[in-house]
């Protein structure tokens, strides 16, 4: 039966970047049921994460992004004083976006990761399957949970997958979406474990790509030219030091790979969908907690603030979400080659939360601190966002306005460097060529530096930097 309401889909993937979709602008990767849905709806082609206060970017990530609220203050008040432990804890006093959904009166469901606390995932969802609170693991053999309706979820997992996760987590949501709703809608949550390594996916897609035939990217280098603070944690040891161009030429094809086999997966939760009658009434979004440099400036992990790592994702298609050419487009604003339509202004991820409760309806809780995007929908040559800023433990801290990107290194007593680096976006899309000791560009600096300090006391960022 079709709901009044429009259903919601929301997928969120791990270590999947803006650059590695075929539809915004890589020619390389295999990305048809994404480009599908881009074509159909809306993709925010300079959307960003906000960061974290540790290695495991994806914990602060996914507390905005469920939270709404930015990033020191996503974890509670209840959670102690701020520092470099992560968002784990999503504050109770915030309700999350699958609470609002479910007192909206929407049957909650969740499969796929999770990795913040229980409570905060209890309160969000009435039911849920194959559920990782985990941060990674082997895609062929994730420990997972049954839902526990008390809430109540021993260290041990309940089982293990029994075929690669990504197949498991569409196999889940498609038995959800297929099944009786009575007269409610549904919001449905898929967190994907993939792309993040291990970079493994069955055949033809684990061989889908020729290592010697991938393109390095234009800013590979052997090693990063400076410590930017955490050069020896976990995701950099992935490759060897200095970088070999076969060793990144390998990654980038397990990593094209696994991308291409998650894309298959969410064309066959696209199929149920349609299938079952539901797809036009249904909202689907799909983005990324963060991106992931593998082999760029010499890094492999998305511990930076690089282009490749500070932008992830956002399509969003569906009821109230213009599709195609149409509309308003100007210079921040234009319609992307496939046929959907490319906005420009800058955005965060977590601005999905209130833009997901305007376009169904339901009232928008008063912590949420995130921009609705609906008014881009109606005229993308808005400016959503002047700036925006993103932040890596007490060690980076980011501010772009689109064009211009400024980047702070701040040493922290046994780690790091001080050190500023100058980005023209326009001209050097690949950041290569640091400006920051040009004269001509030192008003552009202040401006910036400004930005940036404003930009930290507005998210209550406890570093001065």
């Amino acid at each position: 039966m079709m709901s009044r309401k429009p259903n919601i889909l929301f997928m969120i993937a791990d270590d999947h970047r803006a650059q590695s979709i075929a539809s915004q602008g890589n020619e390389i990767v295999k990305t048809p049921h994404l480009d599908s849905l881009a074509a159909r709806g809306c993709a925010f082609v300079r959307n960003h994460h906000m960061g974290g206060q540790n290695g495991a970017v994806c914990v602060p990530t996914r507390a905005c992004v469920n939270s709404g609220v930015t990033v020191f203050r996503a974890r509670g008040a209840h959670t102690g004083p701020h520092g470099n432990t992560g968002n784990h804890v999503i504050g109770a006093e915030f309700p999350t976006l699958g609470q609002t959904f479910r007192g909206a009166g929407y049957d909650t469901f969740m499969t796929g990761k999770w990795h913040n606390d229980h409570e905060s995932f209890q309160r969000s969802f009435a039911d849920g399957e194959a559920i990782f609170f985990g941060g990674m693991g082997n895609h062929f053999n994730l420990a997972l949970r049954h839902y526990h309706p008390d809430g109540h979820y021993p260290k041990q997992p309940d089982y293990r997958g029994d075929k690669h996760a990504s197949e498991l987590f569409a196999d889940t949501v498609n038995a959800f979406i297929a099944s009786d709703h009575g007269d409610k809608p549904f919001f449905a949550y898929v967190g994907f474990t993939a792309p993040h390594d291990p970079r493994i996916s069955p055949e033809p897609w684990s061989s889908m790509y020729d290592p010697a035939s991938i393109p390095l990217p234009e800013n590979f280098l052997p090693q990063h030219p400076f410590d930017q603070g955490d050069y020896h944690l976990r995701d950099e040891e992935l490759a060897h030091f200095p970088r070999t161009p076969e060793e990144i030429k390998k990654h980038i094809a397990d990593y094209f790979g696994i991308i291409s086999h998650l894309d298959a997966q969410i064309g066959r939760i696209f199929d149920t969908l349609k299938k079952t009658g539901q797809y036009d009434n249904t909202i689907i979004v799909y983005t990324g907690d963060h991106g992931l440099a593998v082999g760029q400036h010499g890094l492999m992990g998305k511990q930076n603030m690089y282009d490749a790592s500070a932008r992830v994702p956002l399509i969003v298609a569906g009821p109230g979400v213009p599709s195609g050419a149409s509309g308003a487009s100007g210079a921040s604003g234009a319609s992307g080659a496939s046929g959907g339509r490319q906005i420009h202004s800058l955005t965060y991820t977590f601005d999905i939360f209130p833009t997901l409760c305007e376009l169904a309806g339901v009232p928008i809780p008063d912590t949420v601190e995130a921009r609705s995007l609906k008014p881009l929908f109606d005229d993308c040559s808005q400016v959503h966002r002047s700036y925006v800023g993103c932040a890596y433990r007490d060690l980076q801290r980011m501010i772009s306005d689109g064009r211009w990107k400024l980047i702070r290194y701040r040493h922290n007593g046994h780690e790091g460097t001080d050190r500023t680096q100058l980005f023209d976006l326009q001209t050097d899309p690949w950041e290569m060529h640091d400006l920051i000791d040009a004269p001509e560009h030192r008003q552009t600096v202040q401006r910036l530096t400004a930005a940036l300090a404003d930009w930290q006391r507005e998210v209550a960022d406890p570093i001065v930097f």
